[in-house]
C-alpha cells in the first residue's frame, strides 16, 4: 500500500448581499424653476462571484498492482484516468509456451491413467491366482508395486497440471477493486518479473479533499454550502 493523492480545482460560490438606492434631492435653486423628482424603487440583489482554490483528493485506498507471474505483456486494456470496476482485465501476459507445456502434462496424466487403468487389471487377476495358490508372491508383489507407482504418478501429474492452470491465470492481472488509475507504469511489449507494478489504482467510493483556503473567505464559508469540484476536466 502506498500514498497517492490526485490534484483538481476547487470553485467554491460566495454569496454577498447588495442594496442599491437612487434618490434626487429636492432643492430649489434660487431663480431656477422646481426641479423633477425621480424616486425609483429599493431592490435588493445577490451576487455570487466564484474563487477557484486548487486542492488536493486523498484517496483511503492506493494500490500497487503487480504481476504474480513474469512474461511479455501481450495487451494493455487500461489508460491513466480511468475508471475501473473489480475484476476488471488491466494487462494480458503472453501464454504461449505456458499453454503448450499445460496440453503436453495433460496428455502425459492421460497416458499413465492408462496404463494404471490396465496394471489394476491385471493385478486383480493376479491377485485371485496367487490367492488359490496359482502363482508365486513375487509375481504379486511387482504388479501391485507397479500399480502403486502409477498412482502416484498420476497424482503427481495431476498436481502438475492444476499448478500449471493456476499459473496461467496469474498471467491476467485484474483490478481489486472498484477505483479509478492514478498511474500507468507499463506499456505493451515490456517483461515483467513477479513483483512487477503495472498500476496504481485509488479507491474512490469515499474520499478526502483538502484546500487550503485565505482567512478572508473563511470568514464567508458556511457549513452545508455547496462547492463545485472539477478534476481531469470534468465537475
Amino acid at each position: 500500500m502506498s500514498a497517492g493523492f490526485k490534484k483538481g480545482i476547487f470553485v467554491f460560490c460566495l454569496c454577498f448581499s447588495c442594496i442599491s438606492v437612487t434618490f434626487a434631492q429636492d432643492k430649489k435653486p434660487q431663480g431656477m424653476p422646481p426641479t423633477t423628482v425621480v424616486v425609483s424603487d429599493l431592490r435588493v440583489g445577490v451576487i455570487a462571484p466564484e474563487v477557484e482554490y486548487v486542492g488536493t483528493v486523498y484517496y483511503p485506498e492506493v494500490s500497487d498492482v503487480a504481476a504474480e507471474s513474469s512474461g511479455r505483456i501481450e495487451a494493455i486494456h487500461f489508460d491513466e484516468g480511468q475508471r475501473t470496476r473489480k475484476g476488471d482485465l488491466l494487462v494480458k501476459i503472453n501464454t504461449e509456451l505456458l499453454e503448450k507445456t499445460l496440453q503436453g502434462t495433460i496428455a502425459s496424466h492421460e497416458e499413465v491413467l492408462s496404463h494404471l487403468e490396465k496394471a489394476r487389471s491385471d493385478l486383480s487377476r493376479i491377485e485371485s491366482l496367487y490367492q488359490k495358490r496359482g502363482v508365486p508372491e513375487q509375481l504379486y508383489d511387482e504388479n501391485r508395486f507397479k500399480v502403486q507407482s502409477l498412482e502416484k504418478k498420476a497424482t503427481s501429474l495431476l498436481a502438475d497440471v492444476e499448478r500449471l492452470k493456476i499459473e496461467l491465470q496469474r498471467k491476467i492481472i485484474q483490478a481489486p477493486f472498484d477505483g479509478i488509475v492514478i498511474k500507468k507504469w507499463v506499456d505493451r511489449g515490456e517483461w515483467l518479473q513477479p513483483g512487477s507494478v503495472v498500476a496504481t489504482l485509488g479507491r474512490d467510493d469515499m474520499v478526502d479533499v483538502v484546500v487550503e483556503v485565505p482567512e478572508s473567505t473563511m470568514r464567508l464559508i458556511r457549513l452545508g454550502m455547496e462547492v463545485k469540484v472539477k478534476t481531469q476536466g470534468k465537475e
